[in-house]
Order: C-alpha cells, then structure tokens, then sequence
C-alpha cells in the first residue's frame, strides 16, 4: 500500500502520465495478490465444475476487474497514510490490520495473505467491514444461480470493455 501510494503522489509527469503511473500501480496490484485463490474463492462451489482452460480464462477475467476496481478506489487517494496496526501469523496464512488516515477519517483496512514460497500474497482485502471476497462471491452466485457461467464471463467481459473505454476517455 506505502508504494502504491508513492506512485500516486508522485507527480504525472515523472511517470508520462496516468497511463504509465496506472501501469505501474497495476504491476505493483498483480505481484501482491494471489489471482488464483482469489478467483477460487468468489466462484466457491462453482470452481470445481470449471474445466482446467476455463479457470485460467476466469483467472485472467476476473484480475481484469479487480485491477480496474481496485485502482479507481485509490486513484483519488494523495496525502493519506497508511498506518500498520498488527499483524496475526497462522503458520502459512496470516492477517495484517492497518487503517488508511484521510482528513481525521481512519478507514479500516484488513489484508488476509498466505505464504507462497518466500512471500506472502494477499488473497482477501476487508474495507470497512467488507470482504473482496465475500462481496463478489455474492454477486457472482446470483448470476450462476438465475443464468450460467457463460452468462457470467459475458458480463464480466462487457465490464472489462466498458472500463477499457472509460479509460480512453479520462
């Protein structure tokens, strides 16, 4: 998050712009999180009747999305700080507690990471009480539900598009 945040307050000009600053942040979102673990967990049940070629589709489409979300969420961030709370180890898997400190406001910040090799990888984030997870496991289950899987990648692709187009025009 520190270095994420130094991108973002580093001045356009050094980077070429949003478009390479956004890059970097990107490279920085996708080395940290666990993109597998993730897409497993908010599909949950569903991911096991995924043949082998459609996870690593769901895996690629769904980082799509979280980039894009994730980074329109901290685009507007500046001057904040990001403050380390504590951090609880359970052997392989740990959670870190931090808060981000913005105009007196502290914003509660969880990160679930577990051990992959040397380092860990987040594979959860709760914001406010809010879990990553749990939040896109809903809505995804409603569209599995009422539709299909198919009918879920349509839409996560219509998405992406539309995310593609609106960062053309910013």
């Amino acid at each position: 998050m520190d270095e994420i945040l130094g991108i973002l307050k580093t001045d356009d000009s050094l980077y070429g712009g949003w478009p390479q600053k956004k890059e970097k942040v990107v490279s920085v979102i996708t080395q940290r999180f666990d993109s597998t673990t993730l897409a497993r967990s908010v599909l949950a049940r569903y991911w096991k009747k995924l043949a082998a070629d459609e996870r690593q589709h769901f895996i690629g489409l769904f980082s799509q999305v979280l980039e894009h979300t994730y980074i329109h969420k901290i685009k507007s961030y500046s001057d904040e700080e990001v403050v380390f709370l504590k951090q609880k180890v359970y052997g392989e898997k740990a959670v870190v507690y931090s808060q981000i400190l913005k105009d007196q406001m502290e914003i509660p910040i969880t990160y679930k990471v577990k051990k992959n090799k040397e380092e860990w990888l987040i594979y959860d984030i709760i914001i406010e009480g809010v879990s990553l997870v749990k939040n896109y496991r809903q809505q995804f289950k409603q569209i599995l539900m009422n539709e299909s899987y198919s009918e879920l990648v349509k839409r996560m692709e219509e998405k992406i598009r539309e995310n593609k187009l609106k960062d053309r025009e910013e």
